[in-house]
């Protein structure tokens, strides 16, 4: 078959669209994920220094709804930290669960920066589900409610009445 002159330019046409076709959609792709919102990171929790008696020790504070629920569920330990303290705006019984927990607790509930309640050695359900999990929930109204690796109570020998102050 033979080709006229007159078929080049068309022919270039049809290249230069599809060469800024191609530039479009690289500039789309390359900026598109720049655009896309990305997930915002769970909230991470703050820091404080606990005493508890005589026992000082670093902890991670729980003072959000998300940070309570989570607490120190799926973490293989507590690291360099005592424990978690969990911080509510109000008042009232609490009760906690032991949620895909990977090491045993101790719970101990604070009420007006004294001990108020404890609960030693609380075993671990990890085929539980969540409406077969055991309630562990403090005999008053609390603000505060401090978790530590299993047999810190015991270990420092933590009594009814001793007193608790946080430092941020």
């Amino acid at each position: 078959m033979l080709r006229s002159h007159e078929d080049k330019p068309l022919k270039n046409w049809h290249l230069l669209t599809l060469g800024v076709i191609f530039l479009v959609f690289l500039v789309v792709r390359w900026t598109l994920p720049a655009a896309t919102p990305k997930r915002a990171a769970p909230p991470q929790p703050e820091k404080a220094v606990v005493t508890v008696g005589s026992s000082t020790f670093p902890a991670l504070i729980a003072n959000t709804p998300d940070l309570a629920y989570r607490g120190l569920s799926d973490r293989p330990s507590l690291g360099t930290f005592g424990g978690m303290l969990f911080v509510f705006p109000t008042t009232a019984t609490r009760t906690f669960v032991m949620r895909d927990m990977l090491f045993p607790l101790d719970i101990v509930w604070i009420t007006d920066g004294v001990i108020s309640d404890m609960s030693e050695m609380l075993p671990l359900e990890p085929t539980a589900p969540e409406s077969d999990l055991t309630l562990y929930t403090g005999k008053e109204p609390v603000q505060m409610v401090l978790e530590v690796a299993s047999g810190t109570v015991r270990q420092n020998g933590w009594r009814l009445g001793d007193s608790v102050t946080v430092q941020y």
